[in-house]
């Protein structure tokens, strides 16, 4: 049963949402954002089916899930938010950090104002599915000024009990000069076909920092959709980080619109595809205003019979003088059957700008591997260090701190190469 009120608002834009859902289809490899994902593991999905009521989950489990140095917790449980496995105490007064289906009972004004505004669902068949089935999700409100110290972090955990279908809608609203960091984790049951379908809108007021880690570790069976999408305001700063290592399918785009002079984006992630994997990025930055700067890094591992795709779109706006953007993607083969499918690119409408895309894939350079081995260092090691030294471009974008340093841990496990950087940090 839908924790969401029964406001009038709502249940039309609901219904909006379905309506346009059932016009659009499932995404077509046909369209160009969606060129490289295998849309086919949508099919079948009953993505409107009600899911059960948010299912019990051990408290060790979620204790097991926390990343170190983050002073506090929100938990949504198969889409539902779960008060008693959240953590929220530290937050200072003012800042608002839970349910969205409880702001919409406790302040709908305020939500209704942000919610579908950032990300519309016109066109966007996935959006307008997320649109039409959410019932919770994550709300965030960060007054103007006020300040979170230190990061919190977001569970998104499907366990065995849910749905075929999960639709998390998140909005994150911060107001002027307010600075926040996220961390979403994803993660689910192993053997297990599942989908989620989540939506983040970002409204940034003047001046606001939001920094956000999106980690995506789902079960093996599962299909994962994840569109973020950020409007930013006057000097405001986006910093996303998109660490993409579970699920049978994934897909995490990111579009930022740059409203506003001295607005700036920094889209970094780091892809870790193995087995039969598909592993999918797609990115856009929409430069609106003059004096605007962007920054993308998106690096990918990629083993066995895995693709790791990534497609990114700059876009600068007749008007947007003295525009500064870079974009790059790298690809490490680490097998001959192993496949990386990279389209960044560049729309100008303005000649005063500086401008810059491009891509590499390529394997372990042989060289450098043989070098390491006639120092007498272990074929298994010497192929770590040159992994883990290609992750590490993607991975100094994290940012500081031991939330930071735990997901490096977690990427070097991954490339069976937590040896090697034990080491490295016994020796600096």
């Amino acid at each position: 049963m839908s924790r969401l009120t029964t406001a009038p608002w709502l249940g039309a834009l609901k219904a909006e949402g379905r309506a346009r859902f059932e016009a659009l289809g499932l995404p077509s490899t046909k369209a160009e954002a969606w060129r490289y994902f295998p849309t086919r593991a949508l099919r079948g999905v009953d993505l409107g089916a009600a899911g059960p009521e948010a299912s019990a989950l051990d408290a060790d489990h979620i204790a097991a899930l926390r990343l170190p140095g983050t002073i506090a917790c929100a938990v949504f449980v198969d889409g539902r938010f779960s008060a008693e496995r959240s953590d929220l105490a530290a937050l200072p007064a003012g800042v608002t950090i839970g349910s969205l289906a409880a702001a919409l009972a406790a302040d709908p004004e305020r939500v209704r104002a942000h919610l579908g505004a950032v990300a519309p669902s016109e066109g966007a068949a996935m959006v307008a599915a997320n649109e039409a089935w959410f019932d919770d999700g994550l709300w965030v409100d960060v007054p103007a000024n006020a300040a979170v110290e230190g990061p919190v972090e977001v569970l998104f955990v499907t366990t065995e009990a849910a749905g075929p279908a999960t639709h998390p809608r998140n909005v994150l609203v911060l107001g002027r000069s307010a600075e926040l960091t996220l961390v979403f984790g994803w993660s689910g049951p192993a053997g297990r076909a599942y989908a989620t379908n989540a939506v983040t809108e970002i409204a940034l007021g003047d001046n606001a920092t939001l920094r956000l880690a999106n980690v995506e570790d789902e079960g093996d069976g599962a299909t994962h959709v994840h569109h973020l999408q950020a409007r930013q305001g006057r000097d405001s700063t986006l910093k996303t980080f998109s660490l993409s290592l579970g699920g049978e399918a994934a897909r995490t785009s990111v579009r930022a619109e740059l409203g506003a002079p001295g607005a700036s984006c920094h889209l970094d992630g780091l892809y870790l595809a193995g087995g039969k994997q598909r592993l999918d990025h797609y990115t856009e930055v929409d430069h609106q205003a003059p004096h605007t700067q962007s920054r993308q890094y998106y690096g990918g591992v990629i083993d066995d019979r895995a693709v790791g795709n990534y497609i990114g779109l700059v876009f600068i706006r007749e008007g947007a003088s003295k525009t500064d953007a870079q974009q790059l993607n790298k690809n490490l083969l680490l097998a001959p059957t192993a496949t990386a499918n990279a389209k960044p690119s560049l729309e100008i409408d303005h000649d005063d700008v500086k401008a810059s895309h491009g891509t590499t894939v390529g394997q372990l350079d042989e060289k450098s591997l043989f070098y390491l081995l006639s120092r007498g260092i272990s074929p298994e090691d010497a192929r770590g260090i040159l992994i883990l030294a290609f992750a590490q471009d993607a991975l100094a974008r994290l940012g500081e701190g031991a939330h930071a340093q735990a997901l490096v841990h977690r990427v070097a496990a991954k490339l069976g190469a937590e040896a090697v950087l034990e080491a490295e940090e016994i020796m600096a």
